[in-house]
């Protein structure tokens, strides 16, 4: 086994070998340094989740449900717009809503 003994006392990783393939050696650097900088990765990581949360709750909702934005040119906003117009859109719009109830 390669990470015999890997306590926050004391740790010993064993050396990389030069008969072990390029990706094991690039994977057991990577996991060093994983290893050494794991508290203040998870530090970051929940600073970066607290911020985005606060950022996301301050993003006011939109003012109108219908909210578009392509400009009417454009070939995805065209193609929007006529399926809005067929009559099979029409019929299911003035049905209500769809449920699907699985058993």
């Amino acid at each position: 086994e390669q990470y015999s003994s890997c306590d926050d006392e004391n740790i010993s990783l064993e050396k990389p070998t030069p008969t072990m393939s390029l990706s094991d050696r690039v994977l057991t650097k990577y996991y060093d340094y994983l290893h050494l900088f794991r508290w203040p990765l998870v530090i970051i990581s929940i600073i970066a989740i607290c911020i985005s949360a606060y950022f996301a709750s301050t993003i006011s909702q939109p003012e109108e449900s219908n909210v578009k934005m392509l400009p009417p040119s454009n070939p995805q906003m065209q193609a929007y717009i006529w399926s809005q117009e067929l009559l099979s859109s029409a019929t299911i719009a003035s049905q209500g809503s769809i449920v699907k109830i699985y058993w």
